[in-house]
């Protein structure tokens, strides 16, 4: 539900990137932009080491940096579009309650399974918890919830959103885990499978942690707009585009189309071309 809404000075922002955002200050907008011409950079690096495989894996370390800045990139979308008081209490709960939850999920086998995180994923918090998987549960969660927001129609609202929202984010979730588990090996499943429990707790976190976007933020615009998913879109676009190639090249068809068909159809019907 919103709050208040508010808004920022109108101010002429630079237009390197069409991000589709709403106006900020200028020093947000300039963070942004910057933001955004790190992760391109990145993006295109970790492409190349995650396609050239043990030739690349001297470069594995940018993983970390890469995923870092993807969130910087996501908590400044997020800024523009709610109250910055509100995107700092936001991501601090999320950061919060991951780490929580992959320290006992990584020292006690549950709820996600036995499992153990790589040393390409350092550094570690709390002992045996890596900041990019903290990282990750962030940009996921948040970009979907932007996206399918901005796009769904008034039909989705309320808890078939953060439903749909859900579904999308553990639908990403099959998508990685061949790409990040078992070809790149980021972390490892002590069974050598990925147990089905795994993909029934990034469906219940990811329904919980979009609960708490949707309920907590304050948007300083009267709707989210089509417009506004272009940047949450394109930082989740790039990264399923590198999951998936990566996957297909090892080839990982089966998870990878499953990923994409269930994200088809969450998409679909956020856009009322399917009735959810």
């Amino acid at each position: 539900m919103e709050t208040r809404h508010g808004s920022y000075p109108a101010q002429a922002a630079p237009a390197i990137f069409r991000t589709g955002l709403p106006e900020a200050p200028r020093v947000i907008t300039a963070a942004l932009n910057g933001a955004v011409g790190v992760f391109l950079l990145l993006y295109l690096v970790s492409f190349a080491v995650t396609l050239a495989g043990g030739p690349g894996a001297r470069w594995m370390w940018t993983t970390s940096l890469y995923l870092v800045v993807q969130g910087v990139l996501t908590f400044l979308i997020l800024v523009h579009l709610t109250r910055t008081a509100r995107a700092i209490l936001i991501t601090s709960l999320l950061f919060f309650c991951c780490l929580i939850v992959e320290f006992v999920g990584v020292t006690f086998s549950v709820p996600f399974g036995p499992h153990y995180f790589s040393y390409f994923l350092q550094p570690f918090v709390a002992g045996n918890v890596p900041l990019a998987i903290l990282c990750i549960w962030y940009i996921l969660v948040v970009n979907a919830y932007l996206v399918l927001r901005a796009i769904s129609t008034p039909r989705l609202n309320g808890f078939r959103l953060l439903l749909a929202v859900a579904v999308f984010v553990a639908a990403l979730d099959v998508l990685l885990e061949p790409f990040a588990a078992f070809i790149n090996g980021y972390w490892k499943w002590i069974d050598g499978v990925v147990p089905i429990r795994n993909y029934v707790t990034w469906f219940l976190l990811a329904l919980l942690f979009a609960a708490v976007l949707h309920r907590w933020s304050a948007w300083r615009v009267p709707e989210i707009a089509p417009t506004h998913a272009r940047m949450p879109g394109l930082v989740l676009g790039l990264n399923a585009l590198q999951f998936t190639a990566v996957n297909l090249l090892h080839g990982h068809v089966l998870a990878t189309a499953v990923a994409w068909a269930i994200m088809g159809v969450t998409l679909a019907g956020a856009r009322g071309r399917l009735r959810l």
